[in-house]
């Protein structure tokens, strides 16, 4: 289902109306909470969000740059039930609590969301855009990588980044 965010007019575009806001909201929110969902590693769910939101360039824009769009516990420390799921799977992967990754998710989120933002902005020439992609995988993989070797030793990756 696709909600009409707006319609161009002369150049512009009518405001979303309330209706519509909470519709685009409601959408986006299930649209990315079912991409997270369905990957079983976390390197797909991250690949599935940022495929998920580059095919939904102006619902993700609306959705992270109107905070009344968004539900209420992405104002609260746990910023979102994907982000709260992603903490319990490096729990479920790495041991500890959900709590322990916070860090190691709060880089997964922005390594994530800066892909998003560039390639949704078109400010990257395009023949970057598949090596952004790929930086972005590479870098999620590594960060996992190293999670699991502090698995077995130190706590770094856990709630501490220093050895």
């Amino acid at each position: 289902m696709r909600v009409l965010l707006g319609r161009h007019v002369l150049g512009g575009q009518i405001p979303l109306q309330p209706v519509g806001r909470t519709l685009c909201a409601e959408q986006v929110k299930l649209g990315m909470a079912e991409a997270i969902r369905s990957s079983h590693h976390l390197e797909d769910a991250v690949e599935a969000y940022i495929v998920h939101s580059l095919t939904h360039p102006r619902e993700y824009e609306l959705y992270f740059t109107q905070p009344t769009l968004r539900p209420a516990e992405s104002r609260t420390i746990e910023i979102g039930p994907g982000f709260v799921w992603v903490q319990a799977k490096c729990a479920e992967r790495f041991g500890g609590s959900p709590e322990d990754h916070t860090q190691l998710v709060l880089a997964i989120w922005a390594l994530a969301h800066g892909t998003i933002t560039f390639l949704n902005s078109k400010v990257l020439p395009p023949q970057r855009a598949e090596e952004l992609r790929k930086a972005c995988r590479d870098a999620v993989a590594t960060l996992l990588r190293n999670a699991e070797r502090c698995e077995n030793g130190s706590n770094v990756g856990r709630g501490n980044v220093r050895g």
